[in-house]
């Protein structure tokens, strides 16, 4: 019964989210363009939308290193503790590499 309970609250918290962002994005665009030029707003528009990428890019290795912390957190001398942040940092710079990697192949392809 736990499982069930908790399972829809994550979904109900879940669209509450979506829902939020969607009145962001509703309230923020129209606000921008009455504030920025086209070239700002465009200039805008990119930065959100890199921002988000990344955000998706992270794969949610920050929440994953956080609980394992917790996990740990009772011993932080354990190797357990260093071993998380140890992952965790060579998973970003692996993902930071690729992304890098990928943005200079990019840049030279195309022009």
């Amino acid at each position: 019964m736990y499982r069930t309970r908790q399972f829809f609250r994550n979904l109900g918290s879940a669209y509450v989210f979506i829902i939020t962002n969607l009145l962001y994005t509703l309230i923020s665009v129209p606000l921008a363009l009455s504030f920025l030029s086209k070239d700002l707003f465009g200039l805008w528009a990119l930065v959100v939308q890199v921002t988000g990428f990344l955000q998706f890019l992270e794969l949610g290795m920050g929440t994953a290193v956080a609980r394992m912390l917790a996990d740990t957190k009772d011993n932080p001398q354990s190797s357990e503790f260093s071993k998380a942040l140890i992952s965790g940092k060579s998973v970003c710079k692996l993902l930071g590499l690729l992304v890098m990697g990928l943005g200079i192949i990019l840049a030279i392809v195309l022009p």
